[in-house]
């Protein structure tokens, strides 16, 4: 076998690694997707806050921040309320009035 025969022989197999990789990585990322989705719904089954419509959550998240939106305190509060967890803090990041 000729040395341009071998190269051309490892450049097929590192080609299909290559794909292999590609198809691996797509699945996972679907994989994660999945998963993540997977999360949200457990959340709003145990969850409260994530069985109730946007506008009542909206209210009550706005009845724990500030009474005067001091810019410091106002975002002190709001982080607190978009790290207590992931559906928290995708519910906050959805209520454009929060910010």
């Amino acid at each position: 076998m000729a040395a341009s025969e071998t190269a051309i022989q490892l450049r097929a197999q590192i080609a299909d690694i290559c794909s292999s990789i590609a198809r691996q990585r797509a699945l996972l990322k679907e994989l994660e997707k999945q998963k993540s989705e997977a999360e949200s719904l457990l959340n709003a089954v145990v969850d409260p806050m994530g069985r109730l419509p946007l506008e009542v959550a909206a209210e009550i998240f706005k009845k724990c921040l500030p009474l005067t939106p001091k810019f410091s305190n106002y975002r002190a509060a709001l982080a607190v309320l978009t790290e207590i967890c992931h559906a928290w803090r995708k519910l906050a990041i959805s209520i454009p009035s929060l910010w």
